[in-house]
């Protein structure tokens, strides 16, 4: 799993693809970077809910997790490399989103943000075996 994990700021994707967009009625998703920091955009056209992105996960497809207001969440779309671009997360083409809040994203449980940090220790800093 930690080879999956990437650091925003070191993350290939998003520094090649410097906006990206999808739209699915009635709500518009957007990342956007600029000098390695990437920001998680959504929109319902009259609100905006934003989010500095804290990690991406993939190495090919990426979905992206990121905190707001003290939670986790994970992005609803996912980069996809056979369309170099956006598209619902898999696993997610069936929810009924109600408002802006449940367009933003999945909120993660502790154990799950939890896994992910001791992940991400264990490859940057790496113990000898």
């Amino acid at each position: 799993m930690g080879r999956a994990i990437v650091l925003p700021d070191s993350n290939r994707t998003l520094d090649a693809n410097p906006k990206m967009t999808f739209h699915k009625a009635p709500y518009t998703y957007t990342i956007e970077t600029h000098d390695h920091k990437s920001v998680y955009s959504v929109t319902d056209g009259t609100r905006t809910i934003s989010s500095e992105v804290y990690w991406s996960f993939g190495a090919g497809v990426q979905a992206w997790l990121f905190e707001r207001d003290g939670k986790f969440y994970e992005s609803l779309v996912s980069y996809y490399p056979a369309i170099n671009g956006l598209d619902v997360t898999v696993g997610d083409e069936g929810l009924t989103l109600h408002n802006l809040e449940e367009a933003f994203g999945r909120v993660l449980s502790e154990p799950v943000v939890r896994t992910a940090s001791d992940a991400m220790q264990r490859t940057r800093y790496p113990t000898a075996s």
